[in-house]
């Protein structure tokens, strides 16, 4: 069966930007060290990044790739654009009432501005051309350095005193009202009027496609000067040294995380804010995946007078992180500038955990090291310093020795309600409970032989970990954080209804973050939606988590807005319903390992909902660690506070929070 590796990279030097072509050519070099061949790698600059040189260019692929649809079913395929990136909006006077309030597009090397003839390329037309590829290819990887929204944002620094000022990959446009309508009603006519909605929606994501993006919707991207003759985009710039040393590794995830602190530590700003969407498990450019999610840890060096601990961590007790937890640091050295092109050194440490607030840590190394400079790395977790309470009735077996000597568990006090329960209910099984919060509801989670492998017995104690770690984030509802500056009064209003606009209210919760909301009922098989008000001035941004009676935690905001879903003065209201053509919402469904036939008539679920008043990450949760060994070892907690030492780091400390969950019954269709 054969495999090829293919790309299409545009560099538009619309706008004068000078960058745009060394931008290709280093990414070109990127593709060559990952296995593609020439022949595979197609370049569109200067005079050929024209829109219907772009267009035509992407047809090609699509019709090369369908020429052998079967054995294309494993292709690599990459789509690379740096140039200017646009964000449309009509005249606010006007109701377009078949148009989107905004759109964002490409600009070609021959864009002209309005009221000339159209040249941009819509998002509309770029997530049809990406869906359609997806259909066919597996591995699709689309890559953006450029703008995805025109507000003003604070320019970062010259790399050198005297060289010019970074320049922004940004198109504001206001357009005239009909010159916009004209637009949606060309495409339209091309698409068909239905699919257009669809890809328009705020919600819409391209399905399996990694999308990665060199600044969020309302930043911006820049180039800039590196020598006295060469200008390159910020952004393709660390891409370029961070994946030789991490591209073979781990995903695009984590690697996301590394060049995001990099851009924000190196030019003492956040300008850009770059992320990725979509299946982020994998590895670069290839079919291998890494399901690890990592934490992006600094480590301080020797050049900062410094006496408390040296590392921070970008994750807190949200994600579930406590103290005396250990975590494994995989160093990444970035270099000079002027030594960006030797092999960085990599280094793999241990660090305890020491303080904690809600999204943030500091640690201590376990063996003394303190770098010449700052250093960043990926952090993973290794043993946690907390355990989840069991309890185990009958003879379970071995079971019982490997619950109490794993990582993750220890033995319930005579007190204590356990999270997790190991029964013995017939002369040969062990069968897996898990404890709803702290009620004496239990779900079945799962089953396994007394006598079975090591294997089925570590299956059974990673299920047990996955519900447990889902109960800790359902318990922070409604608890006020323990720093004051973290705590958050959100006034926004959260509204779920049935169907794809909340035409039938379900229920309503304001911004109290009450612990005890009604419970809802829900049936499988349904679809809802959710809507989002902001009721205040202060912008806010809405992550919904769906936590399933297995314990299961999926993101359902994730995929369109991965920080969480943003509301402000601008935009008070937005939807999260993730429409397709063939659904009306989003789906209720039946948590899949969970057999019907062996559960009571229904089962309890949740929505957790984590408001905050910065974008925050929380994909962490959707993932599952390694169960270890405990450490063994404790050490008394510091009293200085993480807020004192805060200042010393790149991550903010004080993020405000605010966590409310809607507990809801699911029966059976």
């Amino acid at each position: 069966m054969g495999y090829t590796k293919r790309a299409l990279l545009i560099g538009s030097d619309y706008g004068g930007l000078k960058g745009t072509e060394n931008d290709v050519e280093t990414v070109a070099k990127i593709l060559h060290d990952c296995d593609f061949q020439s022949e595979n790698i197609q370049l569109l600059i200067g005079d050929r990044a024209i829109r219907d040189g772009i267009l035509k260019a992407w047809e090609d692929l699509i019709e090369a790739l369908e020429e052998n649809k079967d054995e294309n079913a494993h292709d690599t395929v990459v789509i690379y654009y740096s140039g200017h990136g646009g964000y449309a909006t009509p005249d606010p006077r006007c109701d377009l009432p078949n148009a989107p309030a905004h759109f964002q597009f490409l600009l070609p090397s021959d864009f002209i501005s309005p009221p000339g003839e159209w040249k941009g390329i819509t998002d509309v037309e770029i997530s049809n051309l990406l869906s359609r590829t997806a259909i066919i290819a597996a591995d699709v990887t689309y890559i953006l350095d450029c703008c995805h929204s025109a507000r003003l944002g604070r320019f970062p620094a010259p790399v050198r005193k005297g060289w010019p000022e970074p320049v922004a990959k940004t198109y504001p446009l206001p357009l005239e009202s009909t010159y916009y309508a004209k637009i949606w009603e060309v495409l339209a006519l091309q698409l068909g009027s239905a699919l257009v909605a669809e890809l328009s929606g705020e919600d819409y994501v391209t399905p399996n496609v990694v999308r990665v993006a060199a600044a969020a919707d309302d930043k911006m991207a820049f180039q800039h000067m590196v020598s006295e003759d060469r200008w390159e985009g910020m952004f393709t710039q660390y891409l370029a040294k961070v994946l030789p040393i991490l591209g073979k590794e781990t995903c695009w995830h984590n690697i996301l995380l590394i060049i995001e602190t990099a851009l924000k530590e190196r030019f003492q700003t956040d300008p850009q804010q770059p992320r990725v969407a979509g299946p982020g498990y994998r590895k670069p450019f290839s079919k291998g995946s890494d399901w690890s999610r990592a934490l992006v840890a600094e480590i301080i060096g020797r050049d900062v007078d410094y006496d408390g601990d040296r590392t921070q961590i970008q994750g807190g007790r949200v994600i579930g992180v406590e103290r005396d937890d250990l975590f494994s640091l995989y160093v990444v050295q970035l270099g000079e500038e002027d030594k960006s092109q030797e092999q960085p050194e990599q280094r793999v440490h241990t660090v305890k955990i020491m303080n904690v607030s809600g999204f943030a840590s500091t640690a201590e190394l376990t063996i003394p090291y303190v770098p010449d400079q700052r250093e960043l790395a990926l952090a993973f977790p290794q043993r946690r310093g907390h355990r989840w309470p069991f309890v185990t009735q009958g003879d379970v077996g071995p079971i019982s020795w490997d619950v109490s000597h794993a990582a993750a568990f220890r033995p319930a006090s005579q007190m204590e309600k356990s999270r997790v329960e190991f029964r013995q209910e017939n002369a040969s099984q062990v069968v897996l409970y898990g404890r709803h919060g702290d009620a004496d509801t239990f779900v079945r989670l799962g089953s396994r032989d007394r006598l079975a492998s090591q294997r089925d017995l570590n299956e059974l104690l990673l299920l047990a970990d996955m519900f447990a770690r889902s109960q800790h984030i359902v318990s922070l509802a409604g608890v006020d954080p323990p720093e004051r500056s973290e705590r958050f009064t959100p006034n926004v209003d959260i509204i779920i209804g049935r169907g794809l606009d909340c035409r039938e209210l379900i229920l309503e919760l304001r911004d109290d973050c009450s612990p005890t909301p009604p419970l809802l009922e829900l049936i499988d098989g349904q679809f809802i939606s959710f809507e989002f008000h902001l009721r205040g001035r202060t912008d806010l941004w809405v992550t919904v988590l769906s936590v399933d009676a297995f314990g299961k935690i999926v993101i359902a905001s994730s995929n369109a807005w991965e920080r969480g879903i943003p509301l402000n003065t601008e935009i008070r209201t937005r939807r999260l319903k993730r429409s397709t053509a063939s659904e009306r919402g989003i789906k209720i469904s039946w948590p899949t390992p969970l057999p019907k036939s062996t559960t009571s008539e229904s089962v309890y679920e949740y929505f957790v909902f984590v408001i905050t008043g910065r974008p925050v990450d929380l994909r962490f949760l959707e993932s599952s660690d390694t169960l270890d060994e405990i450490p063994r070892e404790t050490r008394g907690v510091r009293e200085k506070s993480l807020l004192e030492m805060a200042r010393k780091f790149t991550f903010e400390v004080d993020i405000p929070y605010c966590i409310t969950a809607q507990r809801y019954l699911l029966k059976p269709a």
